[in-house]
C-alpha cells in the first residue's frame, strides 16, 4: 500500500465511513465493523483492493433511489487494515 493509497483511503473514510457496533441479542455479544456506503461501487472495490480486507455488497435502498453499495470490514480484519495503514 503506497502513501497515496493511504491518504486517499483516509480521506474517503473520513467523508463517507462509519465505525459501527452491533449487538447480538440474547448473548449480548458486541462486534465492531468499519463501513463505507457509496453509489460508486468502483471506489469501494478500490478500498477492498488496497487493504485486502472486507467485502462489497449492495445496500437496500428505497424505490426510486440510486443503487448503493457498502464496503464492510469486520473488527478483526479492521484491526489488520488499521495496522497496515
Amino acid at each position: 500500500m503506497c502513501v497515496g493509497d493511504v491518504a486517499w483511503l483516509a480521506g474517503f473514510f473520513d467523508g463517507e465511513g462509519s465505525l459501527c457496533r452491533y449487538h447480538s441479542g440474547s448473548r449480548g455479544f458486541k462486534s465492531w465493523v468499519l463501513l463505507i456506503s457509496n453509489t460508486c461501487r468502483k471506489s469501494l472495490l478500490h478500498c477492498m483492493k488496497i487493504t485486502g480486507c472486507g467485502s462489497v455488497n449492495p445496500k437496500p435502498v428505497k424505490p426510486g433511489r440510486k443503487q448503493q453499495w457498502q464496503w464492510a470490514v469486520p473488527l478483526l480484519s479492521g484491526e489488520i487494515c488499521v495496522k497496515v495503514a
